[in-house]
């Protein structure tokens, strides 16, 4: 793909529809019509999901200029102030739109408080009703202290946080309780697929779901708002669904994350590569079984055995892969683990161009060159930490617990460790 400069950027974006064609880029102030309990929204974390997120939110036309992303990337925070938006791209099977979403952006606290005065002044009210968070787990901290600053003060509000891995939660709930902030926190996984393009620009590269779920208890006014977040999302292009329990999904995430990001980082290759010969599916096979052996000894542990939930969650569809470590019943467990491999195929095939965030931080390419990776990629090459911790890191870890030998998640974990402390120390 040729890389537009900015200024070509500013006259593509002069042309692009908000939303909808004939609609004015200028400021929009809502009428009361408009209007409902959400009124501003704050995304911290300027990657690829949070551009998404910030730049399909803000392309529904009663959310523009009410959408906020915090970034700390000045590149892209200067691109997006240029033509005062981010571009999104659909690719794939998203689909072939191009559109312009009206965000306004910040490099720090002070001038978040700058677009709440502003939004004060303007409507009537200020403080964001919803944050989300979409970071790496590299900045989750940092990111779990600025949600609960942005959100001081804020009553009745949803911090959503929309990351990968395991633990990051309970990151984020202590930083909230530090701070004594009375929000709702929830718990999102995406399975669809984005990358950054060039700064200001992101492209929405694979079709999914995200799935949203409490994080403890949810009371009557903010259960409202998340209803009301759902539709907003579903409406901005994002299909979202609220579910009883995000534990299941949330290991099914790792497990296919762990299949397919690691390798493409080590192999120096976009996903699709791992489709192409026999080894690497049979790797991704290997890697998804011992995922999916103690995926099911957490939800044991977690839910236990006989539990009303587990059995609900066997008629729902994915906790078919629980079955042969809850009741013992091997040959359906070594058909779920296929189903569990097969799944992270398939991930694979719909994202085969992209370049996973990790192999971008250990290899320097460049979107739009030739190669394009996954998130690990992309951090790696930056001389960044991985998210290989909270995924392959995680399974290894839980493996221990629960006396599971996990043999090629701790190589890839001991691979990856490797190629980040070359990095760093190569790093100017």
């Amino acid at each position: 793909m040729q890389r537009l400069s900015r200024c070509a950027w500013a006259r593509v974006a002069a042309s692009l529809p908000c939303r909808h064609a004939g609609e004015s880029r200028s400021m929009h102030v809502p009428s009361m019509r408009e209007i409902t309990s959400i009124e501003n929204i704050a995304v911290i974390g300027g990657g690829s999901i949070g551009s998404l997120l910030s730049g399909r939110i803000a392309a529904v036309s009663r959310m523009r200029d009410r959408v906020w992303l915090l970034t700390g990337s000045s590149e892209h925070a200067s691109a997006v102030k240029a033509v005062r938006g981010i571009v999104v791209k659909e690719e794939g099977t998203v689909g072939t739109k191009t559109m312009m979403g009206q965000v306004r952006v910040a490099e720090s606290l002070s001038e978040v408080e700058d677009l709440k005065r502003e939004s004060q002044s303007l409507y009537g009210f200020g403080k964001p009703s919803i944050v989300f968070i979409a970071v790496k787990q590299a900045g989750l901290r940092k990111a779990a202290e600025q949600a609960a600053r942005v959100l001081s003060g804020s009553h009745g509000s949803l911090c959503i946080a929309v990351m990968n891995g395991v633990g990051h939660m309970e990151v984020i709930h202590k930083a909230l309780r530090y701070h004594d902030v009375s929000t709702t926190l929830i718990q999102g996984i995406y399975s669809g697929g984005a990358y950054m393009m060039e700064p200001g620009v992101v492209a929405h590269a694979g079709r999914g779901t995200l799935d949203v779920c409490e994080y403890g208890s949810i009371d009557t006014v903010s259960s409202s708002l998340l209803e009301q977040a759902v539709q907003l999302l579903n409406d901005s292009g994002i299909p979202t669904q609220i579910c009883q329990d995000i534990l299941q999904r949330t290991w099914r995430k790792v497990c296919v994350n762990a299949s397919i990001n690691a390798l493409t980082t080590i192999l120096g290759e976009k996903n699709g590569f791992l489709l192409e010969n026999e080894e690497s599916c049979e790797l991704i096979r290997d890697i998804a079984k011992e995922g999916f052996q103690v995926a099911c000894a957490v939800l044991e542990r977690e839910k236990g055995a006989d539990s009303q939930e587990l059995r609900e969650f066997v008629e729902e569809g994915w906790v078919g892969l629980l079955v042969a470590c809850l009741w013992q019943n091997s040959d359906v467990g070594r058909a779920e683990q296929e189903t569990c491999a097969n799944l992270a195929m398939n991930v694979a095939r719909d994202t085969c161009k992209n370049t996973s965030s990790m192999l971008a931080d250990v290899w320097n390419f460049m979107p739009g060159s030739d190669r394009l990776y996954n998130s690990f990629s992309q951090q790696m090459l930056k001389g960044r930490i991985t998210e290989i911790e909270a995924i392959n890191g995680m399974i290894v870890n839980e493996g221990l617990k629960h006396g599971i030998a996990t043999p090629v998640n701790l190589t890839l974990l001991r691979l990856i460790r490797c190629m980040e402390k070359r990095n760093q120390q190569n790093s100017p």
